[in-house]
């Protein structure tokens, strides 16, 4: 069974390390996650990381703030020949305009607190429309 590859870009690491150790426990590590917690770490990681399956991007990267980094990789990333197949899901916990264009460049949207089973079965329906089923266990 292939290994995925899904990076996570969120800058509240908490939330981060809770979510890689659910998404690896659930895929049974089929899934490996890969943590940054700002958009110049997320482009670096990706610079480098050609095998990225999956970008799980918080809109909003700055702790408080409305900053919207994460629509910046977003567009890099599907601006780019090496990343451009890239699916993208969205998270925050801050940005709430769901007419924003910059959100067609993601498969989905998901506002924090949210039920990580959902987000889960998300994951998993963008991965095997990649490739082989990950089979995570809901």
């Amino acid at each position: 069974m292939k290994k995925y590859s899904v990076l996570l870009v969120d800058d509240d690491t908490t939330f981060s390390n809770i979510m890689k150790r659910k998404i690896e426990r659930l895929s049974e590590g089929n899934i490996l996650v890969h943590c940054e917690t700002s958009k110049d770490g997320a482009i670096q990681y990706l610079n480098k990381n050609s095998c990225v399956d999956l970008l799980i991007q918080d809109i909003a990267l700055l702790v408080g703030t409305e900053d919207k980094q994460g629509f910046d990789v977003a567009e890099q990333v599907k601006g780019n020949e090496k990343t451009k197949h890239i699916p993208i899901i969205f998270i925050t916990g801050v940005y709430q305009n769901l007419a924003d264009s910059r959100l067609q460049h993601g498969e989905g949207y998901f506002t924090k607190p949210f039920d990580s089973r959902q987000l889960l079965q998300k994951i998993n329906s963008v991965l095997e429309e990649t490739g082989e089923p990950v089979h995570v266990q809901l």
